[in-house]
């Protein structure tokens, strides 16, 4: 007797034509635009199809069938899954845009699969109303609908516990709180590292990224944390994600970029003009870092900013490996070329020139890829939080220089 299976059956009409459509389920950096965190894909007979979200889920599989715009199939073996799974996806042109019409298949029933069949159901539903958004207006709504807490995070690893005074190795150290958001509300301060939060534990970003995905502004969460040895508890009201109105082409996002680069930069020129090659040299201790090397800090930022949107515009996905922590010897190079405060700083407004320049000068179709568009032009009018999170570890430095 065959095994009862179940399916998932959803279809949606979307304002975008068949090829955008298509390339959604094609194209490993688009699949990372609405539906996960990391993809890896070779659009062909039989190749691969991996994707993987940051609380831990992955599927692999391989594509079964590609009509080019009109149809693809594809393999889904999900972790923890008890056997594979299929997808399929019919697209329809039709006016004003396209039809799309998905089918999850071969979803087995009974004790071993639990509410398998429930979940891919919810999930589809709310990954095609992102996909819609995406290829419509740009909008990703896992970021926009995503509560925030309101900090800046740093490196975290067994050598700085010891050095902070922290009983743990694994959790996220707080470098700074944004006024009146809802960690500075619930009483955090730059240092304390969270170790659980909404009844998770929170050992890395990624699992702090999944608590945020599992809450909606508003909500109330419990949050555990060690300040220096002494465990700590509070609640933490999440905040609204603030949703400024984005500029809607290439010049007004250069021009965005510029203002917000001037508003960090006034802090900073002020503050780096009252400091001497010496104290921007200090190290309060071996692991700490010197105000030259924070600002070669920035510069790195910088660069990689540039490359992440080289790689959008051109519809790749950069390799994806969990975040290693900063290379002290990048940042010892970077000292090494730029060795005075002056060169420094002239390097970091260089770059960040560059990055207005690279991204006035984007091919005009960049447009037409929205969900790239959006999220550069959300960037270009988000506070410059790099740099302010910076601020105080640099004061710090030169304090310490100067006791």
């Amino acid at each position: 007797m065959a095994a009862r299976t179940t399916k998932v059956l959803l279809q949606r009409e979307l304002k975008a034509d068949a090829q955008q459509v298509y390339r959604a389920f094609t194209n490993a950096t688009v699949l990372r635009e609405w539906l996960c965190d990391i993809a890896t894909v070779s659009p062909n007979s039989g190749g691969r199809i991996y994707m993987a979200w940051d609380d831990g889920y992955y599927t692999s599989g391989h594509y079964l069938a590609l009509k080019e715009f009109k149809e693809v199939a594809f393999t889904w073996f999900g972790r923890g899954e008890p056997r594979e799974t299929r997808v399929n996806i019919r697209i329809k042109a039709q006016k004003g845009g396209s039809l799309l019409t998905l089918e999850h298949s071969r979803i087995g029933a009974g004790k071993a699969w639990g509410a398998v069949a429930g979940e891919f159901q919810k999930e589809w539903e709310s990954s095609l109303e992102n996909l819609a958004s995406v290829l419509e207006t740009g909008e990703d709504l896992r970021l926009t609908r995503r509560p925030m807490m309101g900090i800046g995070v740093s490196d975290f690893d067994a050598e700085i516990a010891k050095q902070i005074g922290v009983p743990v190795s694994k959790g996220i150290r707080l470098d700074a709180v944004v006024a009146a958001m809802g960690a500075e509300a619930a009483g955090l301060q730059p240092g304390d590292v969270i170790v659980r939060m909404g009844g998770m534990d929170t050992p890395d970003g990624a699992s702090l990224h999944t608590v945020l995905q599992s809450h909606r502004a508003g909500d109330e969460v419990a949050v555990e944390f060690y300040r220096g040895a002494e465990k700590k508890a509070t609640r933490m009201l999440l905040s609204r994600r603030p949703l400024p109105e984005l500029p809607s082409s290439l010049a007004g996002v250069a021009d965005a970029l510029r203002k917000r680069y001037d508003a960090g930069f006034a802090e900073l020129d002020a503050f780096l003009a009252g400091v001497t090659e010496q104290e921007a040299q200090f190290k309060p201790d071996k692991d700490a870092w010197s105000v030259m090397e924070v600002l070669a800090h920035l510069i790195h930022g910088e660069r990689d900013y540039q490359q992440f949107i080289c790689n959008v515009a051109g519809y790749q996905q950069p390799q994806h490996d969990d975040y290693a922590g900063n290379l002290q010897a990048r940042n010892t190079a970077t000292v090494a070329a730029y060795p005075t405060v002056t060169e420094m700083l002239e390097e970091l407004k260089h770059s960040t020139q560059e990055t207005i320049v690279l991204v006035a000068t984007l091919p005009p179709d960049f447009l037409a890829h929205k969900a790239a568009f959006w999220q550069i032009a959300y960037g270009a009018v988000e506070p410059d939080y790099h740099i302010a999170t910076h601020m105080e570890q640099m004061r710090a430095a030169v304090q310490a220089a100067r006791g």
